[in-house]
């Protein structure tokens, strides 16, 4: 993990640089996510991070109901997501459908690959 640290940590730069949401229970923060429109009309999503004791809640779904209304009303018409792995059945219960693979920009995993999923919001 710490080789991937550069990759997966929340920087200032990142919050400033893409759209962010922040999920909150009880005045906590549980959650995040991170979207870059840039590329319209096709969304990036960038980051949705759950804290792992606030699991099983619903906050993953509502943080991905609310990074598609952005899209949408930036007119954005798809999402796309380079998922690791063990999230893309998460995403494929959202509607996202498989769109390929690329390679994983970690350091030390050559062989590791991310599928590709994109979710049509309109």
């Amino acid at each position: 993990m710490d080789l991937w640290r550069s990759e997966l940590e929340i920087t200032p730069a990142v919050i400033a640089d893409l759209h962010c949401i922040v999920a909150e229970l009880n005045g906590d923060c549980v959650g995040m996510a991170a979207v870059d429109n840039r590329r319209n009309p096709e969304g990036q999503l960038e980051h949705l991070w759950i804290r792992p004791d606030a699991h099983g809640r619903g906050i993953g779904g509502r943080l991905f109901e609310a990074v598609t209304q952005w899209c949408v009303s930036q007119g954005c018409r798809t999402v796309r997501i380079e998922s690791d792995p063990d999230a893309i059945l998460f995403y494929e219960k959202q509607g996202a459908v498989r769109a390929g693979a690329v390679p994983a920009p970690m350091p030390g995993a050559p062989d590791r690959v991310l599928p590709v999923v994109l979710w049509h919001v309109v």
